[in-house]
C-alpha cells in the first residue's frame, strides 16, 4: 500500500496554484482546516504552516 502524502510545501503550492483560488478560501487559517481534515497535524511540517500564512499575508492568493 503506498504511503499517504504528507502536506508538504510543494503540494500546498499545488493548492495554492489550483484550488484555493477555485474554492474561493480567504484564509490561511481556512486552508489549514482543509488540508488537517486529511492529514494529522504531526505529519504537517511546520514550514508548510508558515508558506501558507506567507502567501495570504504577501497578497500572493
Amino acid at each position: 500500500m503506498p504511503e499517504p502524502l504528507t502536506p508538504t510545501p510543494s503540494l500546498i503550492s499545488h493548492l495554492e496554484m489550483y484550488g484555493i483560488r477555485h474554492l474561493q478560501i480567504q484564509s490561511a487559517a481556512e486552508v489549514l482546516e482543509l488540508v488537517l481534515r486529511y492529514y494529522p497535524a504531526n505529519q504537517m511540517p511546520v514550514k508548510t504552516q508558515y508558506l501558507i500564512e506567507g502567501l495570504f499575508e504577501e497578497g500572493k492568493i
